[in-house]
């Protein structure tokens, strides 16, 4: 995803300060605030609605004219991937063809996330045509009985919508000879799903997917302690994971086992055993404006808004700068517990790859800094 440059920018101001000599890598873009479900787990739209943000009254679109301002500002910045998202569900947002036409128009390589309650052939032939380059689903339950526990309240048919959904995208994409984007589904795992690998990845063979990946839920309040895997299930389940990997190959469908594997082994207390340092290349705009280092982080951490700023001034701005400093320590990491929720950290690959240099390198840089100081 980056280039070799991008990546010695990357640690050369990682190891000489706070300041970013390269722009994020790739970056989360929130187009909507709406939503048209209830998931068990979210932390922005449940039954509950105990949440890491407010849920406010008018939910918030964001205006094109900002992102398009936004994605010429990253094209600068020589950022690679756009990530259309939500706190919502994109296919909502009344401009999503035109936003991944303007990605795709400056060069980016476009990821579109849906909860794939919406998918219809016109919709995929029109993103298929704008050139969209991964179109990722989110699901929580395979059956209609995981579903009625993982989406509350929402009717069982909205289940067969995305099955049938999921079935047309796989016809969709027999069919067609030109572009279509990659398909991956994305499993959020818990206690009611675990056993399910094997009809999981049938599931993403039928809808033509080219990749699966696996994530464990996180626990947002204490009313959903009882869907957590226990160390028992986590370690079932792993070795589920591991059995399924010829099935896999045998349908040609890449994955994220070794990366899900690490995310469970880690558990909830991440922070301890790793530093983070996602905000040196990664962000998250909401669709409110406001700048975070990921999703997982409350109101409270909020670097500046792309409404009144540039991206690139808030990029290596004084908060922004203030939070990479103290995301290097476990200390650090311990003071930001009451407001990011680390558990199960999705950046934990990308953090391992640059905690595996980072700590080698710097017993150097503290050598160099030792003597650059004395030559003054």
């Amino acid at each position: 995803m980056a280039t070799f440059e991008q990546k010695i920018k990357l640690l050369t101001g990682l190891l000489m300060g706070d300041r970013a000599k390269n722009g994020p890598f790739y970056i989360d873009i929130d187009l909507t605030e709406r939503c048209n479900l209830n998931c068990l787990g979210c932390p922005y739209h449940n039954v509950d609605k105990k949440l890491l943000r407010e849920q406010k009254q008018i939910p918030q679109d964001m205006p094109l004219d900002v992102l398009n301002r936004i994605c010429r500002e990253l094209k600068v910045m020589n950022t690679h991937t756009l990530i259309f998202q939500g706190t919502g569900e994109p296919f909502l947002y009344p401009h999503l063809v035109e936003c991944v036409q303007i990605g795709k128009k400056l060069g980016f390589f476009v990821i579109l996330m849906t909860n794939g309650t919406l998918l219809n052939a016109n919709i995929i032939q029109a993103l298929s045509d704008v050139g969209l380059d991964t179109l990722k689903i989110s699901l929580w339950a395979i059956s209609e009985e995981q579903f009625a526990k993982n989406y509350p309240g929402t009717k069982t048919e909205t289940f067969h919508r995305v099955e049938e959904g999921l079935n047309r995208l796989g016809d969709l994409k027999k069919k067609v000879n030109t572009h279509f984007p990659a398909i991956q589904i994305h499993f959020v795992i818990n206690n009611t799903n675990y056993q399910s690998v094997n009809a999981m990845i049938d599931l993403a063979a039928r809808a033509g997917s080219s990749s699966v990946s696996f994530s464990p839920m996180v626990n947002i309040r204490e009313e959903l302690d009882t869907y957590i895997l226990s160390p028992e299930q986590s370690e079932l389940f792993q070795k589920s994971l591991l059995k399924a990997e010829k099935k896999f190959a045998s349908h040609a469908i890449t994955h994220n086992i070794d990366e899900a594997c690490t995310r469970l082994r880690l558990g909830p207390s991440v922070w301890e055993h790793l530093p983070c340092y996602v905000s040196w290349y990664h962000s998250r705009i909401r669709a409110d404006g406001s700048v975070q280092p990921c999703g997982r982080c409350s109101s409270y951490v909020e670097f500046g808004n792309v409404y009144k700023s540039s991206f690139r001034d808030i990029w290596n701005g004084p908060s922004m700068r203030e939070f990479r400093a103290k995301t290097k320590t476990a200390k650090g990491l311990a003071s930001l517990q009451g407001s990011c929720n680390c558990q199960y950290c999705c950046f934990v690959k990308d953090n391992k790859k640059i905690y595996r240099v980072q700590r080698w390198l710097s017993p150097l840089t503290a050598l160099w800094r030792a003597s650059h100081h004395d030559t003054q």
